[in-house]
C-alpha cells in the first residue's frame, strides 16, 4: 500500500471515529435542552377538526360572514363569497406554529394577522404542513373565499396551532446529521481506496441512501412532535389512556 493510500485509510479512519466522538458530546446536551423543554411544556393552542361546528359553542371563532359549517367543515355554496375570522393562542411575542387543511373553491386567500402585521398563506402550504411564524402578541387567522363551481365545495377541512414562547423549542437535530456526514465521508474515503472492490461502494450507496432517508423522516416527526406537544391530548388517546390504566396495562 502506498503512502497515499495509507493516509487516506487512516483520514477516513479519523472521520468515522470523530463522528463517533462528537456524537457522544452533542447528545448530552441535546438530552438535556429536550428533558428541559418537555418539563415546562403547557398546552397553548387547540386541533379543530371541524365536524358540524355551531358557531355559538366555540370560542375561537371571532366573525364568519357567508358559508355553512357541515360535515366535515366550512362549505361555499356554488358562486358563492365568504370570510370567516378564528383567534389564535399567545397574547404575548412568541412562536406561533399553525397547520391548515384548506381547499380553493376558486379564489381563496388565508392569512396570519394581528391588525398591522399580515403573514400570507400560500395556497401550497395549506395540505397540514407545519408553519412556524413569530408573533408579537394575539393573532387571527382570516380566510375570504369565493367559488367559481358549480356546486358546494368544502374549503376549511382542519387547522391546528399551538402557542409557544420563544425560549421554549426543542433542540435542533442538525448537529447529529452533521456528524452522520462525517462518518459517511470517512467511510466514502475507505470505500475510494479500495477502489477494486466494487461491492464496497455499492454498500456505501445503499447505507448512505437508508440513513439520509432515516434522518429526513425523523427530522418531519421531530417538526411534528415539536407542534403537537402544545395542543390538547386528543380526545380518543384520553379515552384510550383510561381505559389502559384501568386494565393496569401501565
Amino acid at each position: 500500500m502506498s503512502s497515499a493510500s495509507r493516509w487516506i485509510v487512516r483520514t477516513g479512519w479519523l472521520l468515522v471515529c470523530g463522528g463517533i466522538v462528537l456524537s457522544w458530546y452533542a447528545l448530552l446536551p441535546f438530552m438535556s435542552d429536550a428533558r428541559r423543554v418537555l418539563r415546562e411544556t403547557q398546552s397553548h393552542g387547540y386541533d379543530e377538526r371541524l365536524s358540524d361546528v355551531r358557531p355559538e359553542q366555540v370560542t375561537w371563532l371571532v366573525d364568519q360572514k357567508g358559508g355553512r359549517w357541515g360535515r366535515y367543515g366550512w362549505y361555499l355554496a356554488a358562486g358563492e363569497k365568504g370570510s370567516l375570522r378564528a383567534a389564535l393562542p399567545g397574547v404575548q411575542p412568541g412562536i406561533l406554529k399553525l397547520r391548515l387543511w384548506a381547499f380553493t373553491p376558486g379564489h381563496l386567500s388565508v392569512s396570519v394577522r394581528d391588525g398591522t402585521i399580515s403573514h400570507d398563506i400560500l395556497p401550497g402550504d395549506l395540505d397540514g404542513r407545519v408553519l412556524q411564524l413569530l408573533v408579537q402578541g394575539p393573532m387571527e387567522l382570516a380566510i375570504a373565499a369565493s367559488s367559481d363551481l358549480s356546486q358546494e365545495q368544502l374549503v376549511l377541512d382542519r387547522f391546528a396551532v399551538a402557542w409557544f414562547p420563544s425560549e421554549s423549542q426543542l433542540p435542533s437535530l442538525w448537529p447529529f446529521a452533521g456528524v452522520v456526514t462525517l462518518g459517511l465521508g470517512g467511510w466514502a474515503l475507505w470505500a475510494y481506496q479500495r477502489r477494486s472492490l466494487s461491492q464496497d461502494r455499492r454498500v456505501w450507496l445503499g447505507c448512505a441512501g437508508i440513513l439520509i432517508a432515516a434522518i429526513v423522516g425523523f427530522a418531519l416527526r421531530w417538526t411534528l412532535f415539536d407542534m403537537t406537544r402544545g395542543l390538547p391530548p386528543d380526545p380518543d388517546a384520553v379515552m384510550y389512556m383510561s381505559y389502559a390504566r384501568s386494565l393496569n396495562w401501565f
